[in-house]
């Protein structure tokens, strides 16, 4: 964001960008738990998935390209006016701070991380490890700088704006109430799951269902709606795979064709949404709204309007076999029965918590009968 600020691109430009990108390989990542929870929950190969997605991810990509090559013209530097802006940046970092190898270190971690699949928390714990390390042994700084910029954030006092903006920004205390509100959201797109309000939603919807591409309509329309209602795309994902699986099957159609929609919607719409999480994670790490960074997060929406117009074209969709009906037809079936047993085995605690009430209820019934006056 710093750096396309010192170009003069405006922000919302530089932050839609980033967010395609940022999305873009994540549904592509086998690290990442967004496409293995859509796997996980409509039941395909992880792999098989990626594979199966590139037939319309790629349209949408060179789609993306040209228009970002588009709107990338207006703004490209031109002349001396462009280049004096980056010959700016790099000789006021030169001169205020230590260019040294080993300040890759923190990025050689990231890459360490996703090849030892390192979990998340202890992954970001070593990182800023690693770069207060670096601040205190490489650029001078003392224990207390490095406690500082952790906790607060890092200031810039180059005296230089451009460099000041790219370097000013971090600390825990930046997150705070970003992370406050996540925890509104999640707690209030549970309690909608919980209820079962969604789901009610969701089988009026499959009701008006006639055809192929109006399922995939019906599916990307779901995920949207979802992710507007439940705040949470991980919410929205397991609604939505577990509702339409059976629908995709009764019109034989293979699951891939579920997981490309939750591939190309349903984690990829979510940041779109300024009240989603992922939406209020953007706007906490980047300063700008969803709402002015939406129209340039190309790889976020063109998707979406890709498959169903492929889906109403019958290109690139999947069928199933007859034996693989027959074995998705099994798996559904096993998988009711086992929520029906959960259902029963639910019921009867819920039973036995109020008996259990009622009997510990009984002594005080009694006494109050015993002590009223005749």
């Amino acid at each position: 964001m710093g750096i396309g600020e010192g170009l003069g691109i405006p922000a919302p430009i530089t932050a839609g960008i980033v967010v395609s990108a940022g999305y873009f390989g994540d549904k592509f990542s086998p690290l990442s738990d967004t496409p293995n929870l859509h796997c996980a929950i409509v039941g395909v190969n992880l792999f098989d998935n990626f594979k199966f997605i590139l037939k319309t991810t790629i349209p949408s990509y060179i789609i993306s390209l040209i228009l970002c090559a588009i709107v990338g013209m207006k703004y490209a530097p031109r002349g001396e006016t462009g280049m004096n802006s980056i010959e700016i940046i790099t000789s006021t970092l030169d001169a205020n701070f230590v260019i040294h190898p080993l300040l890759i270190l923190p990025i050689l971690m990231v890459v360490g991380m996703i090849f030892f699949k390192i979990p998340a928390i202890p992954g970001i714990f070593l990182m800023a490890l690693v770069g207060s390390l670096c601040g205190i042994f490489v650029q001078g700084g003392s224990l207390a700088d490095a406690i500082n910029a952790v906790h607060y954030r890092y200031v810039g006092t180059t005296g230089v704006t451009e460099v000041d903006t790219l370097l000013t920004r971090g600390g825990m205390e930046s997150v705070l109430g970003t992370a406050s509100l996540i925890f509104c959201a999640i707690s209030y797109g549970g309690i909608l799951e919980a209820t079962g309000v969604l789901r009610v939603l969701i089988q009026k919807v499959l009701k008006i269902v006639k055809r192929d591409g109006t399922l995939v309509l019906s599916t990307v329309v779901s995920c949207i709606v979802l992710n507007m209602i439940a705040v949470d795309n991980y919410v929205t994902a397991v609604i939505t795979g577990s509702m339409f699986k059976k629908a995709y099957v009764k019109r034989g159609l293979h699951p891939l064709n579920l997981t490309k929609c939750l591939a190309e919607c349903a984690a990829i719409s979510s940041p779109l949404i300024p009240w989603n999480t992922c939406g209020i994670v953007m706007v906490g790490m980047l300063g700008v709204s969803p709402v002015e960074y939406a129209p340039y997060t190309f790889l976020c929406w063109i998707p979406s309007i890709v498959i169903v117009v492929f889906a109403y074209l019958n290109i690139g969709m999947k069928r199933l076999t007859p034996e693989e009906s027959l074995e998705h037809w099994e798996s559904l079936l096993l998988e009711s029965a086992k929520g029906s047993e959960s259902l029963f085995i639910l019921r009867q605690g819920l039973w036995c918590q109020r008996l259990i009430l009622g009997i510990s209820f009984l002594p005080f019934l009694i006494r109050r009968i015993c002590t009223v006056p005749l």
